[in-house]
């Protein structure tokens, strides 16, 4: 998993410095903030990497992060579409949708847990301002939903004489949280 990631970066930096600057823009956007839950409060980082098409009035990209919720450290990885709702001199309002899977990367893992990416969506609006040489501030709030899915193998003996078969518990969770964040996008 770690290679594919490189391989999208360095594709996608390749494809920056063989494009003319004229013909081809682009967008990086990196935020942190919080997942708000039921009485939890977990950091959320994001990197938005991805490709201006003005004629569309659309942007389009690539989004790799981390969120840290109760029993979970999850990377999403995945793709992005935003769209300018309102375009101001001083603020542009930016709606936007995120949608992939989520990888275990920094999870603590036992040796018999496995941990299987489960798909994510996230809705979100953006206030990006402060036009200070192509670098703007940005605010975000959006609606994550994250599924995730736990395979736990083990079985015990408890002192007894008779070998107890191993067992296998499938466990999928429901996360949803409200994301706040703000960051830099230039």
């Amino acid at each position: 998993m770690r290679v594919l990631l490189l391989l999208i970066v360095l594709s996608l930096t390749t494809a920056k410095l063989s494009l003319a600057q004229d013909s081809l823009k682009f967008k990086n956007e990196s935020t942190a903030g919080f997942l708000f839950g039921i009485n939890r409060l977990g950091p959320s980082f994001q990197h938005y990497t991805g490709v201006v098409l003005e004629k569309y009035h659309i942007e389009a990209g690539i989004v790799l992060g981390f969120d840290q919720y109760e029993y979970f450290n999850i990377n999403p990885v995945g793709i992005a579409l935003k769209t300018p709702l309102f375009k101001g001199k001083k603020i542009d309002t930016i709606l936007g949708f995120n949608t992939g899977l989520g990888f275990y990367l920094f999870q603590t893992k036992g040796p018999e847990d496995k941990y299987q990416p489960q798909l994510f969506t996230h809705p979100n609006l953006s206030f990006r301002f402060g036009k200070l040489r192509k670098v703007n501030f940005t605010v975000n709030a959006g609606y994550k939903m994250q599924k995730a899915k736990t395979i736990v193998i083990g079985g015990q003996n408890n002192g007894s004489w008779w070998p107890i078969a191993p067992s296998k518990t499938v466990s999928e969770y429901k996360l949803q949280r409200l994301v706040v964040s703000t960051g830099i996008s230039f």
